[in-house]
């Protein structure tokens, strides 16, 4: 028999991440008590037609930047979107590479670019980490 005391230390969310061919998924889940699980918060993010890999490895990098957790994954997707959509330099540099490396150039760029801001951001504010 477990006792939950007022003060005692939660276990941290447990976060999602579905990558799928149409759309982007990520849920907090949370304990709810006798081994079930609660949905805390959800997000949607559909791809557009024919994305691939490049912005898989784009977020990959984002996420480096970022605390683990919710607040974590959201700035790093925002970020990452962001800086995919205006291209600002050293985004835009890369689109001007052809061919393969070109296509996945930019996007990592993107992705490195959004976790030296997300890692400056929480940095500067820790308290966006939770």
């Amino acid at each position: 028999m477990a006792f939950d005391l007022p003060f005692s230390p939660k276990a941290p969310p447990l976060i999602g991440l579905d990558i799928g061919s149409s759309s982007v998924k990520i849920v907090e889940l949370s304990e709810a008590g006798k081994g079930t699980m609660r949905l805390e918060r959800y997000a949607i993010e559909p791809l557009p037609r024919g994305a691939v890999v490049d912005e898989v490895a784009g977020m990959a990098f984002a996420l480096v930047g970022v605390p683990v957790g919710f607040a974590g994954a959201v700035a790093a997707f925002a970020l990452f979107r962001i800086l995919d959509i205006a291209k600002p330099p050293p985004v835009s540099w890369c689109e001007g590479v052809r061919g393969g490396p070109g296509v996945m150039l930019d996007d990592v760029a993107a992705g490195v670019l959004a976790a030296l801001l997300g890692a400056a951001a929480f940095a500067a504010w820790p308290a966006l980490g939770g």
